[in-house]
């Protein structure tokens, strides 16, 4: 099924839908995160090289397709391979989702309450 969405979604909402998503394929990067952090295999068309990065160390580079490549059978050809691969994959963000969570929260930084009071935030 396909549903059309034409309201404007909060981050939060658009999370959710992605999280009931039986696969998922997303330009913007920030919703590929989101299908990914709940364990939905995720096609992302890479038109930054960050994103092609991010997809080889969450395991998934083989389901990344470059912008300038976009064609329908490019994508058809990943698109298959990922519902073939659908419960590996699953798997696998499972057990890695978690260890790159841990390591995102390692490597940030407290944000300070000047920059929130700056930001109108506290």
């Amino acid at each position: 099924s396909v549903y059309l969405i034409e309201d404007e979604l909060e981050p939060e909402q658009v999370k959710t839908l992605c999280s009931r998503m039986d696969y998922f394929v997303g330009t913007r990067f920030h919703s590929c995160i989101y299908a990914m952090s709940a364990n939905v295999p995720t096609i992302a068309v890479a038109y930054q090289y960050k994103t092609t990065g991010i997809m080889h160390r969450v395991g998934l580079g083989d389901y990344t397709v470059p912008i300038e490549n976009l064609e329908v059978k490019a994508l058809k050809s990943v698109f298959e391979k990922i519902v073939e691969h659908r419960s590996l994959l699953k798997e696998m963000l499972q057990l890695r989702i978690p260890d790159l969570r841990r390591q995102v929260y390692e490597n940030s930084e407290p944000v300070s309450e000047d920059f929130l009071s700056s930001k109108g935030m506290n």
